[in-house]
C-alpha cells in the first residue's frame, strides 16, 4: 500500500470520527428524563456518577479497556495493518442502524452499543485487521459499564432472597437456629436481627465479578471455549462468594453478638473479590494442567491484493452519507408517532388523569380524600406529568387507609419509572414481591400487578416500630396493561417499532398498611382497586381493545 493510501484511510477515519463524534453529541440521545441531554456521551459518563444508576465502577471499565487496546495493539503482528474498507462500512453502517434503533425505542443504551460498533469500523478503517482486532474485545468489555439498573432491581432482589435462603440452610446445618423472615435473618434469642440490603444481594458484585473472570479469562487463553467457559463459571462463583459473606456474618453475630456481625459485613466485600478471583486463576490452573492449549501456529503471510484508492474513498462517501441520514432521522423521530391517547379517562382538555370517585363499595364504606402532590415530584418529574391520587377510608371507625394513585406521562416517558426507586428512597424495605390477580368488574382475565410487601422502621415514644404493608402497581397504555416494569418497557419498544407511535402511558399504584396480615392488606387492596379500575381505566376491558 503505498504512502499516499496511508494518509487517504487515515483521513477518511478521521473525517468519519469527526462526523461520528458530532452525531452522537448533538443527536445522541433523545431520552429526556433525569438527564436532559442530547449528547450520548454526557447521558452515558453521568450515569457512572450517578448513584441510582449503580454503575460507578464504568471509569475502571474505560480505562481497563483502554489498556487492554493497547497491549492487543502491541502484540498483534504489523503487517495486518492494510485497510481493510469493506468490514469498515459494514461494521460504521451496523453501528448507525443500531443507534437508528435505539432512537425509534427511546433507549440510549441500544445507542451506546451501536456508538461502540462503530467505533469498531473506523478502526478496521484506520488499522485494518490489526486495530480492528485490537480493539473489537476491548470495546465489548465496555458492556460492563452499561447502566443497567432496571434489570437489577428486578433480577437483584430474587437473587438476593436465593443467597439468604442458602446462607440460612449453612446456619442450620451446622447448628445455628437463625430463621429467615423475607430479607430478615432473625436468631431466635434476639442476639442478631439483620436486614439483609439491595446492595447485599449481589447483583452488582455479580457484575464486577463477571467483568474480572472474563478479563482473566481473556489474558490467560486464546481459545474463545476457554474464555466462554470462565465466563461461566462466573455466576456460580460470585454466588458462592456472596453466600459465605452472608453465612460469615451468622457466624460472627452467633459467636460474638451484633456488632461483630457488622464489622464482618463491612470488611467481607473485599474478601468476596479475593475469593472469586482465588477460584478462577484456580480454574484457569486446572484447564491448563488438564486441557493445555496447543501452541500457537506461525501465521503465513500471504500477497494480498493492495487496497484501492477507489475503495477508500467510496467507504468515506458511504460513511458520511450515512451518517447524515442517521442525523436526520434523529431529527425526525423526536416526535414520531406520538400520541395523546392513554389507557386512562382523562380531564375535558385531555391533560390530566380524571378525579378518582369520591365514594366507593357498594355501602359506599370508602370515602376518598384528594391527596396532594409532593414537591419533589414536580421537581424531579417532566413539567407535564398528571397526576390523580386520593385516601381511601373505611367509614366504619376502624381507620383503614389505602392510598391510591395515578402518574400519567406528558409527551416523554420520563414520568413513569421503577416503583422499587422511590420506595427505598422513602424508607421502605421490600421483604418479597410476587405477581398477583385482582378481580375487576368488567375485565374477565381480571387485572395482573406486582405486589410488594414492604416494611419500614419508625421511632415512637415507645421505640422503634417496625410498619409492615404491601404496595401493588401496574402500567397501562391505551391498549395494554402490563404487571412489571420490564414487560411496559417492551411493549413501548415493541409499539414504536412496528406501529411507529407511542402513546401515553399510566403508572397506577395502591398502598396500605397491613398490621393486621398479608390476607387483610390484600382484601383492602381488592376492595378499593376493584372499584376504583372500572371507573378510570380503560385499557383492559372489553370495549377497549
Amino acid at each position: 500500500m503505498t504512502s499516499a493510501q496511508h494518509r487517504l484511510a487515515w483521513i477518511s477515519a478521521a473525517l468519519l470520527s469527526f462526523a461520528g463524534a458530532w452525531l452522537f453529541q448533538f443527536y445522541g440521545n433523545n431520552v429526556r428524563s433525569y438527564f436532559n441531554t442530547e449528547s450520548l456521551f454526557a447521558w452515558w459518563g453521568l450515569q457512572w456518577f450517578n448513584p441510582r444508576s449503580q454503575t460507578e465502577y464504568g471509569p475502571i471499565i474505560l480505562l481497563t479497556s483502554i489498556g487492554l487496546t493497547i497491549w492487543n495493539w502491541r502484540r498483534t503482528p504489523e503487517d495486518s495493518s492494510e485497510p481493510c474498507p469493506r468490514a469498515a462500512v459494514l461494521l460504521i453502517m451496523a453501528g448507525l442502524a443500531l443507534h437508528a434503533g435505539g432512537l425509534i425505542v427511546e433507549q440510549a443504551r441500544i445507542s451506546i452499543v451501536g456508538l461502540l460498533v462503530f467505533i469498531n469500523g473506523i478502526a478496521w478503517l484506520a488499522g485494518g485487521r490489526r486495530a480492528g482486532r485490537a480493539s473489537a474485545f476491548p470495546l465489548l468489555f465496555l458492556l460492563f459499564a452499561l447502566p443497567l439498573e432496571f434489570l437489577f432491581d428486578e433480577f437483584g432482589f430474587y437473587l438476593r432472597l436465593a443467597v439468604i435462603q442458602s446462607s440460612t440452610t449453612l446456619a442450620h446445618l451446622v447448628g445455628i437456629g437463625v430463621f429467615r423472615n423475607g430479607t430478615h435473618l432473625i436468631s431466635p434469642d434476639g442476639s442478631f436481627n439483620y436486614d439483609v440490603e439491595p446492595a447485599c444481594s449481589g447483583i452488582r458484585s455479580l457484575v464486577a465479578l463477571t467483568a474480572l473472570t472474563l478479563l482473566v479469562g481473556y489474558c490467560c487463553f486464546r481459545t474463545w471455549w476457554r474464555r466462554g467457559f470462565l465466563l461461566a463459571v462466573a455466576f456460580p462463583f460470585a454466588y458462592l462468594g456472596n453466600v459465605a459473606r452472608i453465612f460469615t456474618i451468622i457466624l460472627a453475630a452467633e459467636w460474638f453478638g451484633q456488632e461483630a456481625g457488622m464489622v464482618v459485613h463491612e470488611w467481607f466485600g473485599f474478601l468476596v473479590f479475593v475469593i472469586v478471583l482465588g477460584l478462577a486463576l484456580a480454574t484457569v490452573s486446572a484447564l491448563e494442567k488438564w486441557i493445555p492449549e496447543k501452541p500457537l501456529a506461525v501465521r503465513q503471510t500471504s500477497q494480498k491484493p493492495l487496497t484501492s484508492t477507489r475503495a477508500l474513498g467510496l467507504t468515506l462517501v458511504v460513511g458520511l452519507g450515512s451518517i447524515a441520514l442517521c442525523a436526520a432521522f434523529a431529527a425526525k423521530v423526536e416526535n414520531l408517532g406520538r400520541s395523546a391517547e392513554a389507557g386512562v379517562r382523562l380531564t375535558a382538555d385531555g391533560e390530566q388523569p380524571q378525579p378518582l370517585p369520591n365514594l366507593l363499595g357498594p355501602g359506599l364504606e370508602w370515602a376518598g380524600k384528594v391527596a396532594p402532590i409532593s414537591e419533589i415530584e414536580r421537581t424531579v418529574l417532566p413539567p407535564d406529568t398528571g397526576f390523580s391520587r386520593s385516601n381511601y377510608i373505611h367509614l366504619d371507625g376502624g381507620g383503614e387507609l389505602v392510598y391510591f394513585s395515578i402518574v400519567l406521562c406528558g409527551k416523554g416517558r420520563g414520568a413513569i419509572h421503577r416503583p422499587e426507586l422511590c420506595l427505598v428512597g422513602q424508607g421502605w424495605r421490600i421483604e418479597r414481591k410476587s405477581l398477583h390477580d385482582f378481580a375487576i368488574p368488567g375485565m374477565p382475565d381480571g387485572l395482573e400487578a406486582t405486589v410488594l410487601e414492604i416494611e419500614r422502621t419508625v421511632q415512637t415514644e415507645d421505640g422503634e416500630v417496625v410498619i409492615p404493608g404491601l404496595f401493588a402497581y401496574w402500567f397501562v397504555g391505551r391498549d395494554r396493561v402490563a404487571a412489571t416494569n420490564i414487560e411496559r418497557m417492551a411493549w413501548f419498544a415493541w409499539d414504536r417499532l412496528t406501529r411507529l407511535q407511542s402513546h401515553r402511558w399510566a403508572y397506577l399504584f395502591a398502598q396500605t398498611d397491613c398490621p393486621d396480615g398479608r390476607e387483610a392488606g390484600l382484601a383492602r387492596l381488592q376492595s378499593v382497586i376493584g372499584e376504583v379500575v372500572p371507573v378510570v381505566q380503560t385499557a383492559g376491558f372489553p370495549s377497549a381493545e
